[in-house]
């Protein structure tokens, strides 16, 4: 648990923090009224952070072909980003990410896979905003739960899993590659990373397995602002 956030989606918040706020308004909201208001067109959601989460999921579309064997490397994957690194790729990787990760599971535990979480974070790459999306949606039509960080840095994604003792992590990011790049750094419980000794080439024989990717999502999403945190634990080193 990091302030008083809990992955628990009955749990209610312990931290006013973490419920939400209308642009210009004194008193916090629930997320059932965020949605509420977000439903009948509530004006001031047109400039509220919380807008990319009120978003449609992403839908399926036309992307080309992507050869699996030329962008799952030994510890991530990556490549052209929009050619083979794209939307409807990064949905089939969330997909197939909590598909792997719910299988490693005891049985009581998959039975309520929306009690589990995957953290999401990206990059500063033009594209990462768009893959992250998918990726969660991804993860949702599993019927995991998606936690967004947002931009951050690669280690701040492995922090957020070991400290909320999240079902893994996935980190939009070519790492050191030119921006033309992007890709995804994928790691399971206890911060461990997924490589393709360790779970990468199963999630990669199940995205080749994918067809269908229009699914909806069923999993729940939350936003959670880990920076603080993050900035606590790096400060002790």
């Amino acid at each position: 648990e990091v302030q008083g956030l809990t992955l628990r989606r009955k749990a209610v918040p312990a931290d006013p923090a973490e419920l939400r706020h209308c642009p210009d308004e004194k008193y916090p909201i629930t997320e059932a009224v965020c949605r509420a208001r977000r439903a009948r067109h509530y004006p001031k959601c047109k400039t509220c952070k919380w807008r990319d989460v009120a978003a449609e999921p992403w839908t399926p579309a036309a992307d080309p072909a992507v050869d699996l064997d030329a962008v799952f490397k030994s510890y991530d994957i990556r490549g052209l980003a929009e050619q083979q690194i794209h939307k409807t790729l990064a949905w089939k990787v969330g997909f197939a990410t909590a598909r792997h990760l719910l299988e490693r599971l005891e049985p009581e535990e998959q039975a309520e896979p929306e009690e589990q979480w995957v953290v999401v974070g990206r990059d500063m790459r033009p594209t990462s905003e768009g893959l992250a999306r998918a990726v969660g949606d991804g993860l949702r039509a599993a019927g995991v739960g998606a936690l967004v960080i947002g931009e951050v840095e690669t280690p701040a994604v492995y922090f957020a899993v070991g400290s909320l003792q999240a079902l893994g992590g996935i980190m939009v990011t070519a790492s050191h590659n030119p921006i033309a790049y992007n890709g995804f750094k994928i790691t399971g419980p206890g911060c461990v990373p997924v490589g393709m000794e360790s779970g990468l080439e199963k999630i990669k024989e199940i995205v080749a397995g994918l067809s269908d990717t229009d699914r909806r999502p069923t999993g729940p999403l939350r936003r959670h602002d880990i920076s603080s945190a993050y900035l606590l634990h790096v400060k002790r080193f």
